[in-house]
């Protein structure tokens, strides 16, 4: 029975492991272009990183880059602050992408685990599938 488990658990971890490089091994060799674009996108109106009105327009804050496009504007002139308008918008593009990462790598974690627990557990398979 060890000996199942493990070449199940193998070939699940190393399945995952070559559909993340296979998916996103282009988009993280050339992702930054991609980022900013997504990023420039889902700010409000498509404006985010080219001028940073798109949340004074409505007064609503609707997401994370919102969040931090007021603050980049309330702090651009401080130099001293992670904000300031030399870094700030590198560095959100730095955090989106470490969101989106962390949330690839939990995602791919979960899927890897339910094909393992589904592979051992039949009965729950069927169940499932029904």
């Amino acid at each position: 029975e060890e000996l199942p488990q493990r070449a199940i658990i193998t070939a699940t971890s190393s399945m995952s492991s070559k559909l993340i490089r296979e998916v996103y091994g282009k988009a993280v060799t050339s992702g930054r272009p991609k980022l900013e674009t997504f990023i420039a996108l889902n700010g409000d109106r498509g404006i985010a990183l080219q001028d940073g009105q798109g949340w004074k327009e409505h007064r609503v804050r609707r997401h994370f880059i919102d969040v931090y496009l007021e603050e980049l504007d309330n702090r651009k002139l401080d130099v001293e602050s992670s904000f300031s308008e030399t870094i700030g918008d590198e560095n959100l593009v730095v955090t989106c992408r470490d969101l989106f990462f962390a949330g690839s790598e939990t995602m791919s974690a979960t899927l890897s685990w339910m094909c393992l627990y589904l592979a051992l557990n039949p009965e729950i398979q069927k169940k499932s599938a029904s």
